[in-house]
């Protein structure tokens, strides 16, 4: 009996350990933009794109050939590109920034604000 209890302690350990350094793997360790690496999707086909950032559940790289930017769904990777996405940082590229918007552009408000500035 002694021989199984002094078994569990050390169990506990190792899963502790495995735990612990996935954790620091997936949450302490994190890539920095801009990686170049081939990415790949459910359907197998392969791509050369450089990942610019990344937010929610999106993806944005810039191809090599045009420096056209995209933003791919990550559910729609490979899983091992779906770990690196997790590994990821949140970064949102200058280009795809929202930019906000002086005048708003629903009609019954511009209306509106014309008939208010004719006062």
């Amino acid at each position: 009996m002694k021989d199984g209890r002094a078994i569990i302690p050390f169990i506990l350990l190792v899963i502790l350990s495995v735990g612990g350094g996935a954790y620091y793997y997936f949450s302490v360790t994190k890539e920095e933009y801009p990686i170049v690496k081939e990415i790949e999707n459910l359907d197998g086909k392969i791509i050369e794109a450089k990942l610019i950032g990344k937010s929610g559940g999106f993806l944005f790289i810039e191809s090599p050939p045009g420096g056209k930017r995209f933003e791919i769904p990550t559910y729609k990777l490979s899983l091992k590109d779906r770990i690196l996405c997790r590994r990821l940082r949140k970064k949102i590229p200058e280009s795809l920034e929202i930019p906000e918007e002086k005048e708003p552009k629903d009609p019954y408000i511009t209306l509106r604000k014309a008939k208010i500035s004719e006062i």
